[in-house]
């Protein structure tokens, strides 16, 4: 093949290249509803100085091209056995994560492809931090409430999560991402209907009220293996 084929060859593997990178981003953008962001510097910041210290795991829901990944790993190596967990489902992203994490080893670092609404969250996550918009976080709310001890710390940069009262709200002088929400999971909630099944009652009736969430404190748990002593009158039949 002469120099010029060689050339065009090359100009044409690059071009496809970078239009298959595109096609990625948009195809995920459209999957995600928002792409691959990353945090400014002043927010990065103001973030790592958030992130409780000692022993656990810091999970950052949909990591982008690792911009707060890193310094979270290399800051956690600093206060002993921490682990960060990655979670990032675009694929081109992804991909530039790993690579880097080959260049700059960060032993504490775990990178994750995968969808964080249907990835199960360790269970000594610490914190969790992200920089999503509040009509993906409003999904990502159940998952937290399944997955988080009440009390773990969340961090949210620039979106607030709805249906959550922040603990805090921190303004920024800084035009790209002028907030940064901090919140606390809520106590979990325990339902009715799922309380009496769980105690192995086929057939539940609530009479006088619909089902509503109760706290865990409300229920007693010295009644018999066959009936639950809660707030409300029920009638059970086998």
């Amino acid at each position: 093949m002469t120099r010029g084929g060689t050339a065009i060859v090359f100009e044409y593997t690059v071009l496809f290249c970078v239009v298959s990178s595109i096609a990625q981003l948009l195809i995920y953008c459209a999957i995600t509803g928002i792409s691959p962001i990353s945090s400014s510097r002043i927010s990065r910041k103001f973030i790592l100085s958030l992130v409780p210290e000692g022993a656990g795991t810091i999970c950052e829901l949909g990591a982008g091209w690792g911009s707060l990944a890193f310094p979270l790993a290399k800051q956690s190596k600093q206060f002993g056995d921490e682990r960060v967990l990655a979670i990032e489902l675009s694929s081109l992203p992804w991909l530039y994560v790993k690579l880097r994490s080959l260049i700059f080893r960060r032993p504490n670092l775990d990178i994750v492809r995968a969808n964080f609404l249907a990835y199960p969250l360790p269970s000594d996550t610490k914190a969790v931090v992200c920089y999503l918009h509040s009509e993906m976080l409003e999904k990502a709310r159940p998952v937290l409430e399944q997955f988080l001890n009440p009390g773990t710390i969340v961090i949210s940069n620039v979106f607030d999560i709805p249906g959550w009262e922040p603990e805090s709200v921190h303004r920024l002088e800084d035009s790209f991402c002028p907030q940064v929400y901090v919140y606390r999971v809520p106590e979990h909630p325990v339902n009715v209907v799922d309380v009496l099944r769980a105690n192995e009652i086929l057939v539940v009736t609530v009479a006088n009220s619909t089902p509503k969430p109760i706290p865990v404190e409300a229920i007693s748990t010295e009644a018999p293996h066959d009936s639950i002593n809660i707030p409300y009158t029920v009638e059970t039949q086998a």
